[in-house]
């Protein structure tokens, strides 16, 4: 928004008071019939009145606002107008008549209206770039062609049945039909400016001053002008309404984008209207001047067509990169919607479906925003790919995507969509890395489910979450409301799980009694750990629970995908961490002293707080770091990020035990072992099932056994349910087993119980 100053006010104010001293004494002056007074009073007051006004249009060109370039050019045709009118008045004045025309003091007339059509332009369209040779053409192109009319078709009649001087009939004439065709323009915009009062004033400036060049033109071709008219105190009039114009603040509307007939409209006008007009001359001769009008108005309008074919691919590049996706090239959210809004118009049935990364965040976490780049890349890559002929890709924003897809038929267009989630199913090759993402898609369609575009995303978006709920599955909107109602239940239920999430981990300050009820707590449950050889629980692993007053009790799967998402795995693992070693220091306070497990997500690993953290925590409590161990699971996949930062040695070089869990079921196994920050691998439930029972699974097993004691690790097996299965992993060497055969996740409270019945069991020292 403009911001006008006292001190133009003030001029403004000055001018004002200027000019109606002016009037009362001119008028006065014509009364009593004393021309000269006349004469005076305009070349002092209204020279006064009028630079008092052309100074204001320079404050107000300075000012810091984005319109300063066209004020600059106003104040520079109004500099130009009041230099040839203060001229003729001291020409008046000293020869008691009107100054002829052809002495060169019209000069400033002349250039006062090139540079006035090029002020408006630059008022209405302040965003186009400097003034610049082309738009300068442009101007006068357009003005010249509009005076070439008017002296072949008006002025030089005029002249000739008057009989006065062609020169002089020119001058006037042509002045007072530039008037009227600002006037115009400034007129025609008024109205469609609505709640901007300067196109107003402006209109009625001009209208003002062109009524003084009319009346002086009429007075002119009837031989009857004389000096000290008093015909000045229009001209100042008018420019007063432009000063007024300049005071007025700019109204916060939109810009005018300017398109392909905008920046042709000048040639378009300028050169057909030329070649007319010079065609007639076989039935009517055209007068030298009009010739040489139209001459260099065409040449201009050509300066202006060759830099309007600058600006026409100037305008094509940056529409280009407003519509896409720097970093994929593919369209981006606006032109997604442009391109939904374009096909609801014309009424063309298609599908619209909504896709969203899972993992991604783990792997800009783990890996760096430059692979997670990548991996989007590669994303959009096998999309394009999968997806049907004439689907159009677009990029949502981090790491959602949306695809219209054309056609009515929604089960082609599932299939083609079911495709593409295949696709993205397979790894990836990031850097050297293999990485396993998935995505969680909701399909809608038009007309069938929604009537306009926001409708449609909407539900889209609704399925799009549903889906992840499913654990990344495709979810098609069907036509009954109440799935959509379910669908959008979900995406919203997700963000209230998000909320009381974080009013459990207590990052709500805001939160009262009722939102901490509300919100539930975080707990954490202990499985414990078995000695295979003589049956004593060596440790326990932690596992966090959400104890929900709706809910019930939640498992993880129900909200850690979350804290990934929404940036709070920091807290929540410094809250995993501080819990578990405050509850076993009060088992070791009742003579439990046990080694507790607590996992670790891939973002915790690039966290080069966390040492400090666990260093801190351990001191806090009281406890070894040996008897706290943590666990990084394998199934991750990404691939040596394990081993390529500082925080895992960071914390071996603490005395804290490392585990790899999940192992077997990852790609880089191997590649972790050959670290030796490990003193645990945790063999999968997965091949502990079938062991006794399936010759691969033991054959899995024995193989993974052997290997972990040839690195000197320490191997569990998870899930172990029957007596049969623990006896067979205990001979074939395995050292610790965790699973529903000894006990299943327990409470603090109630482990130490569960604890206390098997006191003469449990060793001293691990």
């Amino acid at each position: 928004m403009s911001v006008v100053s006292t001190g133009q006010r003030r001029l403004l104010t000055v001018a004002a008071a200027v000019w109606g001293g002016y009037v009362v004494v001119d008028l006065t002056a014509i009364v009593l019939g004393h021309r000269r007074v006349v004469q005076y009073a305009d070349l002092l007051l209204g020279t006064v009145a009028e630079v008092l006004v052309v100074a204001l249009l320079w404050v107000r060109a300075a000012g810091p606002t984005r319109e300063r370039r066209a004020w600059r050019l106003f104040a520079l045709a109004w500099s130009c107008y009041c230099a040839s009118e203060l001229a003729h008045d001291v020409v008046g004045l000293r020869t008691g008549a009107p100054a002829p025309a052809g002495t060169g003091l019209e000069a400033g007339f002349l250039a006062c209206y090139v540079v006035l059509f090029r002020a408006v332009g630059k008022l209405l369209w302040p965003q186009r770039a400097g003034g610049g040779v082309g738009h300068l053409a442009e101007s006068l192109g357009l003005v010249l062609l509009l005076g070439a009319l008017v002296q072949q078709f008006v002025v030089r009649p005029l002249a000739a049945s008057s009989g006065l001087p062609l020169s002089e009939v020119s001058l006037w004439l042509l002045i007072a039909a530039a008037d009227v065709l600002v006037a115009a323009c400034a007129g025609f915009v008024a109205f469609g400016a609505r709640g901007d009062p300067r196109w107003w004033y402006l209109a009625a400036g001009m209208v003002v001053v062109s009524a003084g060049h009319v009346v002086h033109s009429v007075v002119f071709l009837r031989r009857s002008e004389q000096a000290g008219s008093g015909l000045d105190l229009l001209w100042t009039g008018g420019l007063l309404l432009v000063g007024v114009a300049a005071t007025q603040p700019a109204r916060p509307v939109p810009l005018r984008p300017l398109s392909q007939r905008s920046i042709m409209a000048a040639p378009a006008l300028v050169l057909p209207g030329c070649i007319v007009l010079l065609a007639t001359g076989s039935a009517h001769p055209l007068g030298t001047e009009v010739v040489l009008a139209c001459l260099v108005a065409t040449a201009a309008a050509l300066v202006r067509w060759a830099g309007a074919q600058r600006e026409l691919l100037d305008l094509a590049q940056y529409r280009h990169e407003a519509l896409t996706d720097e970093l994929t090239g593919i369209p981006n959210r606006r032109a997604l919607l442009l391109e939904i809004d374009r096909r609801i118009a014309r009424r063309r049935p298609f599908s619209l479906a909504v896709l969203d990364l899972d993992r991604f965040k783990a792997v800009n976490d783990g890996l760096g925003h430059a692979a997670g780049d990548e991996l989007l890349r590669q994303v959009v890559r096998r999309l394009a790919t999968a997806l049907p002929g004439g689907s159009v890709l677009a990029r949502l924003g981090g790491d959602e995507l949306a695809a219209v897809l054309p056609g009515a038929d929604l089960d082609a267009a599932r299939a083609g969509v079911e495709r593409g989630h295949r696709a993205l199913a397979v790894s990836y090759d990031l850097h050297g890395h293999r990485v396993h993402v998935g995505a969680s898609v909701g399909l809608a369609a038009y007309p069938g489910n929604a009537r306009d575009g926001a409708e449609l995303l909407r539900l889209a978006d609704g399925a799009m979450y549903a889906a992840k709920a499913e654990g990344g599955t495709v979810r098609v909107v069907t036509g009954g409301d109440a799935e959509h109602a379910a669908d959008a239940g979900r995406a919203t239920g997700e963000l209230l799980r998000v909320a009381q999430l974080r009013t459990a981990l207590g990052l709500d300050d805001g939160a009262g009694a009722a939102d901490l009820a509300a919100a539930g707590r975080l707990v954490l449950h202990y499985q414990p750990q078995v000695d295979l050889r003589d049956h004593a629980v060596v440790g326990v692993e932690a596992l966090v629970r959400w104890v929900h007053p709706r809910w019930g009790l939640l498992g993880p799967d129900a909200f850690l995908h979350l804290t990934e998402q929404h940036a709070l795995v920091h807290r929540f693992t410094r809250w995993a961490l501080d819990t578990a070693l405050r509850e076993t220091a009060g088992w070791a306070a009742a003579g439990h002293d046990l080694r507790v497990a607590v996992n670790l997500s891939a973002s915790s690993l690039r966290d080069d707080e966390l040492p400090g953290h666990v260093e801190r925590t351990l001191r806090r409590y009281g406890r070894p770091a040996d008897r706290l161990q943590l666990e990084v699971t394998e199934s991750l996949a990404l691939a040596d990020q394990l081993g390529a930062g500082a925080v895992l040695p960071q914390l071996s070089s603490l005395g804290v035990s490392l585990s790899v869990d999940d192992f077997g079921t990852g790609y880089s196994s191997l590649a972790y072992l050959q670290r030796k920050v490990f003193d645990e691998v945790k063999l999968d439930r997965s091949f502990v099932g079938g062991v006794g029972r399936d010759e691969r699974s033991g054959a899995i097993a024995a193989s993974t056994i052997w290997l972990a004691h040839q690195l000197d690790l320490r191997i569990v097996a998870e899930g172990i349910e029957s007596p049969e299965t623990a006896e067979h992993l205990a001979g074939l060497g395995c050292d610790v087993g965790q699973g529903f055969l000894h006990c299943r996740p327990l409470p603090a409270a109630e482990l130490c119980r569960w604890l206390d019945g098997r006191r003469g069991r449990v060793p001293a020292q691990v």
